[in-house]
C-alpha cells in the first residue's frame, strides 16, 4: 500500500487508519498524527498565480521538511525573487528572508497570515506543520467518506480569520479542503488538494489550489519533483542556510 502525501499546509504521510472519531478534537488529533511520518521530504513545485483579470505569473518553489517541526521554503525562480524564503524552526518560530535586505526577521502574530511574495499562499500556509497547537476543534458533521470540523484559534489576535472549516478524509485522515472563514460565517479563502497519485513510494497530491473568494484571484502549485527519506541534516533548517542563495 502506498502512503498518501499532501504538501504545503502539512506534509501528510500516513497509512490508512480505522475511520472512527468521537469528536472534533479526536479528528484533529488524527490529522496531526498523519503528518510527517516520513523522516523528511523535499518538494519542488511550479506555481502559477492567476490575478482574476486573465493575467498570470509563474514561480518555482522548493520546500524541505524534517519531522513535524522543521520546514524551509525558498523561491528558486524568477531571478528577481530567487532566495526569498521562510524557515519554521524547532521552536515554532517563523523567520522570513528577503535577499534585498540581507537579513532575516521574525514573523509574529497575525503577520503570519500575510500573502507570501505575490501569491495567494500565506506565510502560515507554507510554514504550518500541525494544527492542534493553534486551534481547538469541533465536529460539524460527517458522511461516509469525510469528517467536517471547525477549528477555532486559541489566540484569536494571531489570526486574521475567525475560524477554519476543514474536510478530512476518513480513508487516511488527510484533509483535502480548508476554508478560512470570517466572523459572519463567510468563507474568504479556500485551499484544495487534488491529483493524488504515487510518486517516490508514496501517494502524493500533485496539485494545491488556493483561492481568494472575494477577489477571484487564485494560485495553483503543481508538484514537479518529490523526494522522501533523503537524510536531511538539521543544519539545513537554520537562518544561516535560509540566507544562502
Amino acid at each position: 500500500m502506498f502512503r498518501p502525501v499532501y504538501p504545503l499546509a502539512v506534509l501528510l504521510i500516513c497509512l490508512a487508519a480505522p475511520a472512527w472519531a468521537t469528536d472534533g478534537a479526536a479528528v484533529l488529533a488524527k490529522v496531526d498524527a498523519a503528518a510527517a511520518r516520513a523522516a523528511d521530504a523535499t518538494l519542488t513545485m511550479d506555481v502559477t498565480v492567476h490575478d482574476g483579470r486573465g493575467g498570470t505569473a509563474t514561480r518555482v518553489l522548493k520546500i524541505w521538511q524534517k519531522g513535524d517541526d522543521l520546514r524551509l521554503v525558498k523561491f528558486l525562480e524568477p531571478a528577481r525573487i530567487a532566495g526569498t524564503g521562510l524557515l519554521s524552526d524547532a521552536d515554532g518560530t517563523l523567520h522570513l528572508y528577503l535577499p534585498a535586505y540581507g537579513k532575516t526577521r521574525r514573523v509574529v502574530g497575525s503577520g503570519r497570515g500575510d500573502a507570501f511574495v505575490g501569491t495567494d499562499f500565506s506565510m502560515d500556509d507554507l510554514a504550518r506543520t500541525k494544527f492542534a497547537d493553534e486551534y481547538s476543534a469541533e465536529l460539524l458533521g460527517e458522511d461516509a467518506t469525510h469528517w467536517r470540523i471547525k477549528l477555532v484559534p486559541l489566540k484569536p489576535a494571531d489570526h486574521a480569520h475567525d475560524h477554519l472549516r476543514m474536510r478530512v478524509r476518513k480513508a487516511d485522515d488527510l484533509f483535502d479542503q480548508v476554508e478560512f472563514v470570517d466572523g459572519a460565517g463567510e468563507a474568504e479563502r479556500r485551499i484544495e488538494f487534488g491529483d493524488v497519485r504515487e510518486d517516490g513510494g508514496y501517494d502524493v497530491a500533485h496539485t494545491i489550489t488556493v483561492s481568494d473568494l472575494d477577489s477571484g484571484r487564485s494560485t495553483e502549485a503543481v508538484v514537479r519533483e518529490v523526494l522522501f527519506d533523503a537524510g536531511l541534516e538539521d543544519d539545513l533548517f537554520t537562518t544561516r542556510y535560509l540566507m544562502r542563495n
